[in-house]
């Protein structure tokens, strides 16, 4: 009598065992099952409004260098600020100065207030363009005097071709002279310069004395 009572109570003791470790197996498996779902129901935030809008990126007195596929340096953009907004896939800048370092020639430096550098399909296809506005000046020197400097309301470059254009007023300042124009598209790599006008807007030119001499 007495070994059936050990042998039912070793019994019931090896049951209890087995129930725990069962239990246990049982808490763990819902412990890793509460740890993980988390990561895989929760869902994301939303951007709070007041933040949807602003830049994913901020960098103030940044300086950018564009290389070409040769290793050479194609352009230099040197900022006081720029906000990269990877939404949008655009860049604002704030009084870029950027020296453009044409293939054959003296480079092209443009400066102005405000700016922005985005991808477009354009005639050319995919390609980089930089929208210049305020105060725009674009020139280019030579190493024996001879200059070319542009002022208008705003610009729109082209680094990959380097090629500009724009279409409100413009006044290009040279060696010999002045003129005033109505829009423009200037082949950067070679140096010319197409000008525009309007019946009641033509192209004019002042030259200055030393012309004449």
């Amino acid at each position: 009598m007495a070994e059936s009572r050990a042998t039912d109570s070793g019994s019931s003791i090896l049951n209890q065992r087995v129930l725990l470790i069962v239990l246990a197996l049982a808490l763990a498996g819902i412990g890793l099952l509460v740890l993980e779902l988390p990561e895989v129901l929760q869902p994301v935030p939303d951007v709070p409004l007041d933040l949807q809008d602003a830049p994913d990126l901020v960098i103030t007195g940044a300086e950018i260098h564009q290389y070409r596929e040769n290793g050479g340096l194609h352009y230099l953009l040197n900022a006081e600020e720029i906000r990269y907004f990877e939404r949008d896939e655009l860049t604002r800048l704030t009084a870029p100065n950027l020296i453009l370092y044409a293939t054959d020639d003296a480079p092209w430096q443009v400066a102005a207030a405000f700016g922005y550098i985005r991808r477009a399909s354009t005639d050319s296809g995919d390609e980089e363009v930089v929208f210049l506005r305020k105060d725009v000046k674009l020139q280019q020197r030579d190493p024996d005097g001879d200059y070319v400097s542009l002022s208008a309301p705003s610009l729109y470059l082209y680094p990959g071709r380097e090629y500009a254009e724009t279409e409100p007023d413009v006044i290009i300042y040279s060696r010999i002279g002045r003129t005033l124009a109505v829009g423009l598209q200037g082949d950067l790599r070679g140096g010319l310069l197409r000008l525009f006008s309007q019946e009641e807007k033509p192209v004019h030119t002042i030259l200055l004395p030393d012309q004449f001499k």
